[in-house]
């Protein structure tokens, strides 16, 4: 079955080579001994996930400064409101039913319907951004409904006054949205709605998979049939942007200060992932441990 949730909320790859961790945080290493933590997040959890694992502390601790996917503060501006709208909503007078095509927005008009939702307030949006309030609203049932790892430490080094920099700017960040679904957006919802059953016995197992550091089952419950069915969604969400981040993270390495990077999980792991990029770089990769 193609799980188009597997590719909204990317876990994890397999790469062997990597042992197991109480958490997602590796240690990298050049041949000077300048390090830079490594940590794969999830992005949204429940109250009960709290508290993470303690490695995740311990390398905030040891580390001078923090580094994301994106500046998270620049959600609250102004300035990424306005180009989330001209983003992820149609500009152009299309509508999301003529779009989808008519049995998929009645199948939709079905969801929300049991989610007592209105159709017709998704009707500017972009298949992206509705794939995602799909999967959201189903997680939220479940209680997820609390920041995730990624947040958390933000909030954290705010208040610690902790340096932040961000691998991508917010507009790279709402492009990859704007285009999920490509020339089949229909086909992106009918999948996303085939699948929200899945989600209450899918998502625990992520969760526990990813406090575990057990890499190879992420990579089962998560990646594989995104990268063997869906192979632009893999490259663009996961291939290009991992190489676009290589460059950046090689230079934090190589200054004097310590970081901590947190990404999400699946660009960690797999023949395409961080771990496996800075490996070929000749950096030492160890698993991190409180």
């Amino acid at each position: 079955m193609k799980k188009l949730f597997h590719t909204v909320f990317l876990a994890a790859a397999l790469l062997p080579l990597i042992s197991f961790a109480e958490g997602f945080v590796w240690k990298v290493d050049n041949d000077k001994n300048q390090t830079l933590y490594l940590g794969g997040t999830i992005h949204v959890l429940a109250a009960n996930d709290y508290p993470l694992p303690k490695v995740f502390d311990m390398a905030y601790q040891a580390s001078n400064s923090l580094i994301f996917e994106m500046d998270l503060g620049l959600q609250n501006t102004q300035a990424f409101q306005q180009s989330m709208a001209a983003l992820l909503f149609y500009q152009d007078g299309r509508r999301l039913d003529e779009v989808l095509g008519a049995s998929v927005w009645l199948q939709f008009i079905d969801w929300c319907k049991a989610n007592k939702l209105p159709p017709e307030q998704f009707l500017g949006m972009k298949p992206g951004l509705v794939a995602i309030t799909i999967s959201m609203t189903e997680l939220m049932k479940m209680g997820v409904n609390q920041e995730g790892v990624d947040s958390y430490f933000y909030n954290k080094a705010i208040a610690d006054k902790k340096p932040l920099l961000g691998l991508e700017t917010a507009e790279e960040q709402l492009n990859f949205l704007a285009t999920m679904g490509g020339e089949r957006p229909d086909k992106l919802i009918a999948q996303t709605l085939d699948e929200v059953d899945e989600i209450p016995t899918l998502f625990p197992k992520v969760k526990k998979a990813w406090r575990e550091g057990n890499a190879p089952l992420l990579n089962s419950l998560m990646v594989d049939d995104m990268k063997n069915n869906y192979p632009e969604v893999y490259r663009s969400l996961l291939l290009e942007r991992n190489h676009n981040w290589l460059r950046k993270l090689e230079a934090e390495i190589n200054d004097d200060g310590v970081e901590f990077v947190l990404v999400g999980a699946a660009h960690l792991v797999g023949e395409d992932g961080l771990l496996a990029l800075l490996k070929a770089k000749g950096y030492r990769l160890t698993a991190a441990h409180e």
